[in-house]
């Protein structure tokens, strides 16, 4: 399979899946397909980082960090991939709450969606950053 199919297929999928479960939901319920954004890019971010899992692919927290500096350590290879683990199960369960408050009120679909996911992203952000500092990985 050639380079550009590699990546292209990936994307395709997504994109079709994203608008096919859209669809999907809208003709579940009224104005559903908008509340249904934060799940389509949720799953997205999902898809990222367990497709960054993939023998002989980077892991996305390893990419995010080579941005910055280039060379790293074998250590801190290995803690990047433990944390892409990490992200992984938060988009995981991320995505079930995400999907699930699709068929709860407005006012907790707001909340959990608009702030608290928020919140757990940047904990969770913030605590894979301290965790690295305080074990000396850059």
């Amino acid at each position: 399979m050639s380079r550009l199919r590699q990546k292209i297929l990936p994307i395709a999928f997504r994109l079709f899946f994203g608008v096919g479960v859209i669809w999907g939901l809208y003709f579940l319920r009224d104005n559903l397909w908008f509340r249904a954004y934060p799940l389509v890019i949720s799953a997205g971010v999902w898809g990222a980082f367990l497709f960054s899992l993939r023998k002989g692919q980077m892991p996305m927290v390893e990419r995010s960090v080579r941005a910055v500096k280039k060379e790293i350590t074998v250590a801190e290879e290995r803690y990047c991939r433990q944390l892409t683990i990490v992200w992984a199960i938060f988009m995981t369960a991320h995505v079930g709450v995400t999907l699930s408050t699709l068929f709860l009120s407005y006012r907790f679909w707001a909340f959990y969606n608009g702030c608290l996911s928020y919140l757990l992203m940047g904990l969770l952000f913030l605590g894979g950053f301290i965790i690295g500092k305080w074990k000396n990985l850059g």
